[in-house]
């Protein structure tokens, strides 16, 4: 069975909950990947108003601050923090996507177009990828087992390679070793680690998944 490639003719193994995000490697099948930046929490600064109440003059007045300039995810980072704010979306996106993803193909996937809670979360290429993911998980007729067992890794972040429009790439790691996938013919088997590349656009008001790849891991640790 295929192991989820986003181009896969075969079902892919995308059984993914939110989890914890653990400062750790991912080593995906003949190679390593780099070690976790740090990750701010800040998703958006504004410029705060100097305050417009008269003073009279004193040596011991308080300074007023300086104004934080104003940025929003919605442009490509040109500075770490924006960076760090841009890669903290990037992962709330994408662990809301998958633990919604989850929910379909622990059903056994779906058979017409993708369901609109999905378009969320998913732009171009990626859209139609996941569509037929489900699809093919559909017709082929697997199920899992234990689908909550699942966490991510979050391994790193950095400019796209796969899409020249998105705005960040991030990788992540999936380890699925509880999870049991159930083909229809009664073959089960676990669904491993999986290494996640997942581009990333601003589209209808929002930061999506623009595109995405996936292929099989050693483990989730560095």
């Amino acid at each position: 069975m295929s192991r989820r490639l986003r181009r896969a003719p075969l079902v892919p193994l995308g059984i993914v909950v939110a989890g914890a995000v653990l400062l750790a490697g991912c080593q995906p099948s003949g190679g390593s990947t780099s070690p976790m930046p740090t990750v701010s929490p800040i998703l958006q600064t504004t410029r705060s108003s100097p305050s417009r109440t008269p003073t009279a003059p004193s040596s011991s007045a308080a300074t007023t601050p300086t104004p934080t300039p104003t940025w929003v995810v919605s442009v490509k980072p040109t500075t770490p923090e924006q960076t760090a704010a841009l890669t903290a979306e990037a992962d709330r996106v994408f662990r809301e996507y998958m633990k919604l993803r989850y929910s379909y193909e622990a059903k056994g996937g779906v058979a017409g177009p993708l369901p609109d809670p999905l378009k969320k979360y998913l732009t171009g290429n990626a859209a139609g990828f996941v569509e037929q993911i489900l699809q093919d998980q559909h017709q082929a007729g697997a199920t899992y087992e234990n689908a909550d067992r699942v966490t991510f890794v979050l391994v790193k972040s950095q400019p796209p390679t796969l899409n020249g429009a998105a705005l960040i790439s991030v990788e992540f790691c999936e380890d699925a070793r509880a999870v049991t996938v159930v083909e229809r013919d009664g073959k089960r088997f676990s669904a491993g680690f999986i290494a996640h590349h997942a581009e990333f656009a601003w589209a209808q008001g929002a930061l999506r998944i623009s595109d995405f790849d996936a292929s099989e891991a050693k483990s989730c640790v560095g």
